[in-house]
This record gives structure tokens, C-alpha cells and sequence, in this order.
């Protein structure tokens, strides 16, 4: 007789893993901030260089605190207090805010950045803006990771039959969610960390870790 709790759980992974990325690793990821932080394509004065660092401080936020690009991209000055900043859920799915310790590493980025001038933000609220706007948009983001960063460290890709290509910066949240569950083994804090109120969300993940796939091998070598 067939489980049927087998075959939900079956179901339950094609679902969950149809469409999905394959991750980026961490030497693909020092890549792109290397290929950012070496990168000619900026003006050669001092609003190229803020702008750089604005750009580096934006992927910086989606790696090291997982962040969705929009909710990096629309981070208001006063979301941040004590080492810590609120993610307003107004700029997420779940419309509901969450709080994230700013990590040591981000930390770097973010003390560069605001190493500029304040003037040079041109009153603005916001964290990140752009040229022509108090805000950068998600979409102007988008086109700089893909011809800033994808392109010229050679990691751009174009779609292949049915694989999905690794071009959004979506992924760092997701290869940062794959490492955190491998290196703490702990969902409920991947969930908080990610805005999920439902753990289930989170079992997308549990199949990409490296925990995963050993204990999946050890379990299969145990037939006979």
C-alpha cells in the first residue's frame, strides 16, 4: 500500500522546487562584489563614487540581511536605530514589518557610504536614491546588477530550455537561506529572518542545504 503521507511530501517537493534557482555559491558571490568594487562603468569624481557605493551598500542589504530588492531599495534613514533596522512591510508581500540586527559585515558597506557628504542625498528620506529620483526603483536596480555586476563578472545567463537562469538578485536570498539553514540548523530563525510567518515557506530551502542532500545520500546507502 502507498503512503500517502509519502506522497504528499513528494508532491509538496515538486511543487516547491519547480522553478527554482539553483544557488549561487560563495565564491560566486565574492565574484560580484569584487567585479562592483573594481568596476570603471561610474564617473570618475566624487558623485561616481558615491554612486558606487550606494550600488554596493544596495547589494550588501541582499546578502547579508536577505532583504527583497525592493524592501533594499526603499530603506528610509529613520528605519534604522541602535544596530538595528525596521523592514516595513508596507514594501513586502506580507505587509508586516519586521526587525534585523545589522550584521558586521553590512555594517562595512554602510559606514562607507555614509562616509559622503550629507548633501549629496539631496534631502532626501531615503537611503538609496537615484539620479532623477528621492528613491531608487526595484526595476533601475535590476538593470545595474544585470549590467554591472552579472555581465561583466561573467555570471550573467541567458534561459536554457527549462532551467531557470540565474539573473535576478532575488537570489541572493535565497543562496543566503540555503547557507543560513546549513549553518545553524535552525528554520524558525531563517523564517524570522525572511519575513515568513509560516515555516512551511521555508522547507524550499531545507532542500538546497548541503545537510540535506548528505543525510538524503546516507539514507540511500543504506539499502540493500
Amino acid at each position: 500500500m502507498v503512503n500517502k503521507s509519502y506522497m504528499n511530501a513528494n508532491l509538496l517537493y515538486d511543487s516547491d522546487c519547480k522553478n527554482f534557482e539553483e544557488d549561487w555559491n560563495e565564491e560566486e558571490i565574492k565574484l560580484m562584489f569584487a567585479t562592483l568594487q573594481n568596476s570603471q562603468d561610474y564617473l570618475k569624481t566624487i558623485w561616481g563614487e558615491w554612486m558606487k557605493a550606494r550600488d554596493l551598500c544596495v547589494m550588501a542589504f541582499l546578502r547579508y540581511l536577505l532583504l527583497r530588492p525592493r524592501e533594499a531599495c526603499w530603506l528610509k534613514f529613520s528605519d534604522f536605530k541602535h544596530g538595528k533596522v525596521k523592514i516595513r512591510g508596507e514594501n513586502n508581500k506580507e505587509k508586516k514589518d519586521r526587525i534585523l540586527s545589522v550584521s558586521d559585515k553590512l555594517r562595512e558597506y554602510l559606514a562607507y557610504y555614509m562616509s559622503f557628504p550629507r548633501w549629496m542625498w539631496k534631502g532626501s528620506e531615503f537611503l538609496f536614491p537615484s539620479a532623477e529620483n528621492e528613491k531608487m526603483s526595484p526595476e533601475r536596480w535590476k538593470t545595474t546588477f544585470r549590467e554591472k555586476v552579472l555581465k561583466p563578472s561573467g555570471l550573467y545567463e541567458k534561459k536554457d530550455g527549462n532551467k531557470m537562469p540565474r539573473t535576478r538578485s532575488y537570489l541572493f536570498r535565497q543562496s543566503g537561506a540555503t547557507q543560513l539553514l546549513d549553518k545553524t540548523n535552525n528554520p524558525w530563525l531563517v523564517a524570522q529572518v525572511l519575513g515568513h510567518g509560516d515555516l512551511r515557506t521555508v522547507k524550499k530551502y531545507l532542500f538546497n542545504t548541503k545537510q540535506f542532500q548528505q543525510k538524503q545520500a546516507e539514507a540511500l546507502n543504506l539499502l540493500v
